[in-house]
């Protein structure tokens, strides 16, 4: 239940005659008055809402709202009013003295001099010397008589009664004054309604002395109330800072009524606003907390579901408090410094949970809660307040961008969408104070810099593209780097002191950090790699320099900080399958160079890269990649021999159990992938074969049914297996003219698949169908072998006839042929399965695949 006000007599009198409105004077509209009561349900909606409100109203009272602040202004500009004729041509009036004010001044100036009365005693102790001398007689100026004296001593009186309150605070509170005007000092308002105040105990105490021609006109408290906030809402709707700093000064009229939840309000809602344009975080947190005390939590929330008038205009009251705080001071102002505000959000969230009633109201809603979450959780920052927005804020945003990217939208809002997370991440790192809240912020900036350099090439310009593959040494990964090194070093104990919630909050902060780095050097050197013109020496050289510089910082970081002795907690088990990628991309790195300059040096780095990687993830095409290197390797070291480094793969426990088909150890396309690899290898099928493979069978085929045809009289014991054979052949020569489709829709899935970063459903059938070919070409390519094998040499052939000794030619060119584009058609399918696989590891956090990499890492050879 809301307060009942009780206002002091003088809030309700207008000292002792009514004022009268000059006729030519434009009112102040009182339709306005109700509308100012109630409008602290828009301020926190924003200023379109707000300036629409007003214009309505404007429109309605048909008065504008400057107009009704500049009638009540000139009201309070005019606290005292005449009574009486002016004298001295016009030079007396309500706010001064003048001679003419002084009915017997020669008895004026006997109180004063004699000192009898606490009023003549205070009044003489605040006279000038001059003032004192012509009071006693002593002044040469005043000739010894009252009268000269008299504009002198109204001189005086005039500035006496603007500096200071004559009555409280233990002055002169033994004066006797009448009921109406003690009533009056209580309330002394303004430095002018000070003024008529001051006149007022002065003509008490010397009624016969002084004339009393003026009448006070003092404003209700409500007036100076409703005009500060018309001022707060001129603010709002226009920025001007003039009319915020006016309702400021007008708060301190009515400062005695802050027991009341709407003086409250709008004496502290005020300051709040001029202390974020200050940039004063520390009396924004003093405002901030008593519009939280003395409004917001002045009474207990009602129950679940009740909107009573009180509880409506407290739940407003909240609404403008969070928007002050989150979005004015925060989000616009990126204001910092207000730490100690993160209970009062908490309150807030704690007390905003009825159902939204409109947009805005369900944003801030939002907000609200989103910070609440990051205030406490593994994400938080030990309660600060400015970590907590800036955080939620980037992470909204962020979300908003991937929505934006899987919808493949473009333009300058995708842009504004990462622009706005970035900065907001940004500052949440700088305002964090903890290692767990430092690892959170630097962590979503770099997965929110992956993002650009993965999904928005099409999207930033190429200088903000150019700017997350290069940043400075401070962002990105360079920052990464060095708070995972300090988390790393605390691994065997010493992380409690690095403020985390709990061990498992950090060891997830470390890994989350670390799988962050790896995708942010993978993907920076796919940046440049995407950039070279392989053909161009300078393109090549300009974009392998900063390739290689990100793709040795992770290999060094890793062979820096993994273990030969077993897995460590703060390494994610994805981290060895990127460490064998970079390997391998370093190797194509090296390999660029050397096809300009011929240096061995480069030739055998490349090899030892792509061995080192081989011996991580052997369950790509690196072992084909290899064999067919190694045959320019410059050096005389049997390890390098294709078949020991197979040797050395199979002999890893963990590769021998996939080969095995165990299926917690690799999935069947991974084991397929490995096992095509290893046979290339071993039967020194080192590159595809050159040549149009399908037509040359068909001409073959060909030439074998003409040769039949020109030999139909000659019988020999290979006329009945020819039928079969041509056949089978056809048949294959259909299959692989089916299987190139199916394995382009495959690429262009996969392509589809890596460019959206997306689910691959597509590629999943497109796979599927693929793979179902494969099984039905190499058993037909199987058939065909064989048959070729079984060929029998005819005996007692005519020798004269060259027909028998053209199909047994013809029979074996086919079988070599079936096997050349066996071997072309499964390359190309494994080469499907390859990179699908690639990208599932580069991508996924916690793939099964990555378990079985670091097993393999640490097992035995």
């Amino acid at each position: 239940m809301r307060i009942i006000r009780i206002f002091p007599l003088v809030a309700m009198i207008t000292c002792f005659l009514p004022f009268a409105v000059p006729a030519a004077e434009n009112a102040p509209a009182q339709e306005w008055d109700k509308v100012l009561d109630g409008i602290y349900s828009h301020t926190w909606r924003g200023r379109d809402d707000l300036s629409a409100e007003v214009k309505r109203q404007e429109s309605r009272i048909r008065q504008d709202l400057p107009d009704y602040i500049a009638a009540w202004e000139r009201r309070m500009a005019a606290p005292a009013v005449s009574t009486g004729a002016e004298t001295a041509g016009g030079e007396c009036g309500p706010l001064r003295y003048c001679a003419g004010d002084f009915l017997d001044i020669k008895g004026f100036m006997s109180k004063l001099r004699e000192k009898r009365e606490p009023m003549a005693r205070s009044l003489f102790e605040k006279l000038s010397p001059a003032a004192q001398r012509a009071v006693n007689g002593l002044d040469p100026a005043a000739g010894g008589q009252p009268d000269q004296a008299a504009p002198l001593l109204a001189g005086e009186l005039s500035r006496i009664v603007g500096e200071n309150t004559f009555y409280g605070q233990g002055r002169l509170e033994d004066l006797k004054l009448s009921p109406a005007t003690s009533a009056l000092v209580q309330d002394p308002n303004s430095a002018m309604n000070r003024v008529c105040i001051n006149k007022t105990i002065i003509a008490e105490a010397f009624p016969a002395e002084l004339a009393r021609n003026f009448k006070c006109v003092l404003q209700k408290d409500e007036t100076y109330r409703r005009v500060a906030v018309a001022k707060t809402v001129q603010y709002l709707r226009t920025g001007d800072r003039k009319s915020l700093d006016e309702a400021v000064a007008l708060g301190d009229t009515f400062a005695n009524k802050l027991m009341y939840t709407d003086f409250a309000f709008w004496y502290y809602y005020p300051r709040a606003l001029a202390d974020i344009e200050n940039g004063n975080p520390a009396a924004l947190q003093k405002d901030a907390y008593e519009i939280l005390n003395e409004v917001v939590l002045w009474e207990e929330p009602l129950e679940a579901g009740k909107t009573s008038p009180a509880e409506m205009e407290r739940r407003h009251y909240a609404w403008n408090l969070a928007d002050v705080i989150l979005i004015r001071g925060i989000l616009q102002k990126k204001m910092a410094g207000l730490e100690a505000l993160g209970p009062a959000v908490w309150v807030l969230g704690s007390r905003s949970t009825a159902q939204a009633i409109g947009e805005r109201e369900r944003d801030l809603l939002r907000l609200l809660t989103d910070v609440r979450k990051y205030l406490s959780g593994p994400e938080s920052d030990n309660y600060r307040l400015n970590y907590a927005v800036a955080m939620s804020e980037g992470k909204r945003l962020n979300a908003l961008l991937l929505r934006a990217l899987d919808a493949r939208e473009k333009g300058e809002p995708v842009v504004q969408l990462f622009n706005g997370s970035g900065e907001n991440l940004r500052l949440a790192g700088s305002w964090a104070g903890t290692w767990q809240g430092k690892a959170a912020a630097v962590t979503a900036y770099l997965e929110l810099v992956n993002t650009g350099l993965s999904r928005m090439k099409d999207v930033l310009p190429p200088a903000a593209m150019a700017s997350l593959a290069a940043p400075r040494d401070k962002e990105n990964l360079g920052m990464a780097l060095a708070l995972y090194r300090g988390m790393a070093e605390r691994e065997a104990g010493g992380w409690e002191q690095l403020r985390f919630s709990d061990r498992k909050v950090y060891l997830n902060s470390a890994q989350g950090l670390w799988n962050s780095m790896r995708r942010n050097a993978l993907l920076t050197a796919d940046y440049y790699l995407d950039r070279m013109d392989r053909d161009d020496f300078q393109s090549v050289m300009d974009n392998s320099v900063p390739a290689e510089k990100a793709l040795l910082r992770y290999v060094t970081l890793f062979e820096a900080h993994a273990s030969t002795d077993g897995p460590r907690e703060t390494i994610p088990d994805s981290a060895y399958f990127a460490y064998a990628e970079a390997l391998k991309r370093l190797s194509r790195l090296e390999r660029n160079i050397y096809s300009f300059n011929r240096n061995m040096q480069l030739h055998n780095q490349a090899v030892d890269y792509l061995l080192k990687g081989i011996l991580v993830y052997p369950y790509d095409d690196s072992l084909s990649e290899y064999a067919a290197l190694s045959r320019n390797i410059n050096t005389g070291s049997v390890r390098t021999y294709p078949d020991v480094v197979v040797r050395s793969v199979v002999s890893n426990n963990v590769v021998a159990k996939c080969l095995q088909g165990n299926k917690s150890y690799c999935d069947p396309h991974t084991r397929q992938a490995l096992e095509w690899n290893i046979y290339k290898v071993r039967n020194r099928l080192y590159s595809s074969t050159i040549g149009n493979v399908p037509d040359e069978m068909k001409q073959l085929v060909q030439d074998m049914r003409r040769n039949a045809n020109s030999s139909a009289k000659v019988k020999t014991k290979g006329d009945n297996a020819r039928p079969n054979i041509l056949a089978a052949a056809d048949r294959y020569s259909a299959l692989c003219a089916e299987i190139s489709p199916l394995t382009a829709a495959a690429g262009a899935a996969l392509d589809k698949c890596f460019s959206e970063d997306a689910g691959c459903e597509n590629l999943d059938a497109a796979t599927g169908r693929l793979l179902a070919k494969r099984a039905e070409l190499e058993k037909l390519k199987n058939e065909l072998v064989a048959a070729a094998g079984n060929w029998v040499q005819p005996q007692g052939a005519v020798s004269d006839n060259p027909g028998p000794d053209r199909d047994l030619e013809n029979v074996r060119n086919l079988s070599n042929l079936v096997i050349d584009e066996y071997v072309n058609q499964t390359d190309r399918i494994v080469e499907v399965l390859v990179q699908r696989k690639l990208h599932e590891l580069t991508v996924a956090d916690n793939h099964p695949m990555h378990k079985v990499i670091k097993s393999g890492y640490y097992a035995p050879k």
